[in-house]
């Protein structure tokens, strides 16, 4: 007889091993992948105070553009737009000049209002 959980039991279970890991994590830095992962889990919870809480004030250095754009995500969920504006352009920043995700953060940005990072091209 095959053994199926529901999603309510899997995202038990799934809070479960990521409290473990922000708990016993080591090296630190799988915690801060952690604290992204439980953040993520409670966004899609619908619990984004929490999430935000979890997430912290600082994010860590080599994870703030990781940080930045999840908490973007959660201050858009809570119609806080300033404070998406703000964390959106924070991850922009933080990017290196080859980072892969600079147009979808970009496009998050411009979403809520924030303007062009990109210089318009002068018209002919």
């Amino acid at each position: 007889m095959e053994v199926y959980q529901t999603e309510d039991q899997q995202v038990e279970s799934l809070n479960t091993h990521l409290q473990w890991v922000l708990d016993h994590g080591k090296p630190q830095e799988m915690v801060y992948i952690g604290r992204l992962r439980m953040a993520r889990v409670l966004m899609e919870s619908g619990e984004f105070q929490q999430a935000l809480t979890l997430l912290g004030n600082e994010p860590p250095a080599g994870f703030v553009v990781a940080y930045k754009e999840l908490e973007g995500d959660l201050y858009r969920a809570l119609g806080q737009i300033d404070n998406a504006r703000s964390a959106y352009g924070s991850a922009i920043a933080a990017l290196t000049a080859q980072a892969r995700n600079r147009a979808e953060l970009q496009m998050k940005l411009d979403d809520v209002g924030g303007g062009t990072s990109t210089p318009e091209l002068p018209r002919t």
